[in-house]
């Protein structure tokens, strides 16, 4: 067993521990039906709040429900009561900690899929994966600390292990008056795609990405205007590729340090909209002078950018703004990466039952491809639907699509998303989940198109 592996299994170990004695109401849930959960707290605990809205629903089981009887829980998710959100039956409470609070889960996945290396000649096998996950909150009247790291490792027929970290660890610091600090520091683990355009065609094994970071901002108000500051530096590396002929290929030629430094003002217009203006530089350094092409790698960048916000309550809220970057190579062969930047985020509840949430962004990105180009213009825009059937029963759908233009050379790649899931939740110590999700990846250039279909069962034990 390799060490990293060792470390998940004592990692799934910690987060199985607060169930191995479980109460009366995790027993239940344990022997109960097997059906199927995504966790959409938030949703749940807005049908709670706004339940008050839904015309009649008190007078209605008041009248319904006989004397000294309580309405059944089918009853009750039908026709939520008004209740505020904390009061949330499926949400889980968590484990105290002195003044924090553990919030454990594991979940375990099985499923199948037509594309299991995301390759462009599909290999199709069954899968199953453990999910665990630690998130502690801090309970204090002043700053506030969160942490969080989930894992997923997945193993396929073959034998194949795949493994994915996520982490961050976060502390706001509420200094004077409206100053706040905010501390961040966040390590991302994450298996490439065999066709990737920056990897070999004779690739047989996904290497690993890693990404950590850490950034710093202070913020603070005066009156209808804000200012916020920010210093950020982020770490790349990527794993060497195993090919067909059992040799490395070095994949050092990629890994890049990324510094940048940000400033934005903001002012509240008043009726929950604001206006702001951003903006940020940046500094690209490869660990390697030149790349495997002769190429010296690494650029500098800067971008503006403008915009709204709103916060109209739980109605509406997000950010949408337009701008301009430009990301200039430090080896004058390679033209400037720059041109129309947009970043945004929105999300509507028409109704206490219904959310959509939109996301687009467009970025410059790094590669070292070919000698010729020196970046990547990376577009993407994302698509939610999230209904409630019942309290605890949840249905969300997703499309997303992502165009990638690369800078120097004649390639275009387009990818879209489709995906359904449906959750279940028991109670607050388990819930149950399945979806269905299809990708797709079109090129001008061969050997970068692939699709893969995946369907997927799960269950979530969580405290």
């Amino acid at each position: 067993m390799s060490p990293r592996h060792k470390i998940l299994v004592t990692f799934a170990a910690a987060a199985l521990l607060p169930f191995a004695a479980p109460g009366q109401a995790m027993a239940q849930a344990l022997r109960g039906p097997l059906l199927p959960q995504v966790g959409l707290e938030t949703l749940r605990g807005g049908l709670a709040a706004s339940a008050a809205a839904e015309e009649g629903v008190a007078a209605t089981t008041t009248a319904t429900t006989p004397a000294g009887s309580a309405p059944s829980q089918d009853e009750a998710d039908e026709a939520p009561q008004p209740a505020p959100a904390d009061d949330d039956p499926y949400a889980p409470l968590g484990i105290r900690l002195g003044s924090f609070l553990l919030y454990p889960s594991l979940t375990i996945v099985g499923g199948h899929s037509s594309n299991i290396d995301l390759a462009e000649d599909p290999v199709s096998g069954s899968f199953y994966s453990l999910r665990p996950e630690l998130e502690l909150r801090s309970d204090w009247s002043r700053h506030e600390l969160a942490a969080r790291l989930a894992a997923d490792t997945e193993f396929d027929d073959d034998g194949d292990t795949t493994t994915s970290l996520d982490s961050e660890l976060a502390l706001r610091l509420d200094l004077v008056r409206s100053l706040v600090a905010d501390l961040r520091a966040t390590y991302n683990l994450a298996p490439e795609a065999l066709s990737d355009p920056d990897l070999p065609a004779d690739a047989v094994e996904r290497p690993d990405v890693e990404t950590y970071g850490v950034s710093a901002s202070l913020s603070d108000t005066f009156g209808r205007v804000g200012l916020t500051g920010s210093l950020s530096y982020e770490a790349h590396r990527y794993e060497d590729a195993r090919l067909s002929d059992g040799s490395l290929f070095d994949n050092s030629d990629r890994n890049y340090d990324e510094t940048g430094a940000r400033l934005r003002a903001s002012y509240d217009v008043g009726a929950s909209v604001g206006v702001f203006v951003e903006g940020g530089v940046n500094e690209r350094d490869y660990e390697r002078e030149v790349d495997d092409n002769g190429i010296r790698r690494g650029s500098s960048g800067y971008e503006v950018l403008a915009g709204l916000t709103l916060a109209r309550g739980e109605v509406l809220e997000g950010e949408l703004g337009i701008g301009y970057q430009r990301q200039t190579p430090v080896d004058d062969s390679l033209e400037d990466v720059e041109g129309l930047l947009y970043r945004g985020s929105l999300a509507w509840r028409p109704t206490a039952l219904t959310t959509l949430r939109l996301q687009g962004e467009l970025r410059p990105e790094e590669t070292v491809l070919e000698p010729g180009a020196s970046g990547i213009r990376t577009a993407t825009l994302g698509l939610s639907v999230e209904h409630a059937l019942r309290r605890n029963l949840l249905v969300v759908a997703t499309l997303g699509a992502e165009r990638a233009d690369y800078v120097g050379v004649p390639r275009l790649e387009k990818s879209y998303t489709a995906a359904l899931e449906v959750d279940y939740a028991m109670n607050r110590f388990m819930s149950w989940r399945a979806g269905v999700g299809h990708t797709r990846r079109d090129s001008n250039v061969d050997g970068s198109d692939y699709e893969e279909t995946r369907v997927e069962a799960g269950v979530t034990l969580r405290r």
